[in-house]
């Protein structure tokens, strides 16, 4: 046994002993030389030692495994002798780490007893165990990434211009943007579809505003009266003459100009065909003067007339004739 005695206090001890003549002469028998052993080597004050240990923070896991924790535990159990076993219990959970005790307190089915540590030992292993697997698998687990805004111009690392590549300006101050040779395609897209908008415009100025209908046509004038209204070139129920007034509908969103009319007659005063013929053929007849009677319901023909008949020969040639 001396000859594993080679450093430390170990050695001063065997060099002591051989100065004295060797192990015969240093020691009678194997019991003394065991008081001796001990009375160098062992704390006199073990107990004490190790039950203010236990009484401080000393003891605590502070980051070691859960094998380390529980051997110097063992150790400072042994050597003070405690004798309440759920005193000792409860020193070995509050020296757990926090995460190790929060989880020996949450367990619901097969909880240790409260004065057996040795259960209180293995239940602190397993729920370590399972928690270095849960941190081994959340490693593996890939973090979601921040949504981001999609650019509409991507980013440039040395801010030139887009148009002719050069530094110091933008692309809208770029002394080449009156040249047709170096038309970004952003701006000949605009461009399109600003002269599609236009063509489209154009067609549809060029459409009649308003439908026409085969019954009662509506004829297109000349000036706009302020008030909008609709003649209806039908006569009125009441009378089959087809001089009558004409219904006037007001509130409609159309819009009339006048059309010159030549003078009535004397021989325009007496119906040209009886009330029995055809409908169709009484209401192609003279369609002037019909809307002329329509109008009269609208405007007054004494401040009109200069206008009216400034245009006679435009309705001689729409009156049949």
């Amino acid at each position: 046994a001396m000859t594993y005695m080679q450093l430390g206090q170990a050695a001063d001890f065997v060099a002591r002993i051989f100065e004295h003549g060797g192990i015969k002469r240093a020691f009678q028998d194997w019991d003394h030389f065991v008081s001796v052993f001990g009375d160098e080597f062992y704390d006199p004050n073990e107990v004490a030692n190790a039950s203010l240990a236990l009484e401080s923070l000393g003891y605590f896991q502070n980051g070691r495994s859960i094998d380390q924790y529980i051997d110097s535990f063992k150790a400072l159990w042994y050597k003070s002798e405690y004798p309440d076993r759920r005193h000792l219990v409860m020193k070995f959970c509050c020296g757990l780490d926090f995460r190790l005790n929060r989880r020996l307190g949450t367990i619901t089915t097969g909880h240790p007893h409260e004065s057996k540590v040795d259960e209180w030992f293995h239940a602190a292993r397993l729920q370590d165990f399972l928690m270095q697997t849960e941190d081994d698998f959340a490693h593996h687990v890939p973090s979601a990434l921040a949504p981001t805004t999609p650019q509409m111009w991507a980013t440039t690392t040395n801010n030139a211009c887009q148009r002719c590549q050069e530094h110091g300006h933008f692309s809208r101050d770029c002394p080449l943007c009156w040249d047709v040779r170096h038309v970004l395609v952003v701006e000949l897209d605009e461009t399109i579809m600003q002269l599609l908008a236009h063509q489209d415009t154009l067609a549809a100025k060029s459409l009649s505003p308003l439908p026409k209908d085969e019954e009662h046509p509506v004829l297109v004038m000349e000036e706009h009266f302020p008030v909008a209204q609709r003649v209806i070139s039908t006569p009125l129920l009441s009378s089959r003459n087809r001089f009558a007034p004409l219904l006037v509908e007001d509130g409609a969103d159309i819009t009339i100009t006048a059309v010159s009319m030549c003078k009535p007659t004397d021989s325009d005063a007496t119906p040209s065909f009886p009330m029995h013929k055809d409908e169709n053929l009484r209401h192609s007849e003279d369609e002037g003067w019909r809307v002329f009677q329509g109008l009269s319901k609208c405007c007054d023909l004494n401040d009109t007339s200069s206008q009216v008949f400034e245009t006679a020969p435009k309705l001689r040639d729409l009156s049949p004739t």
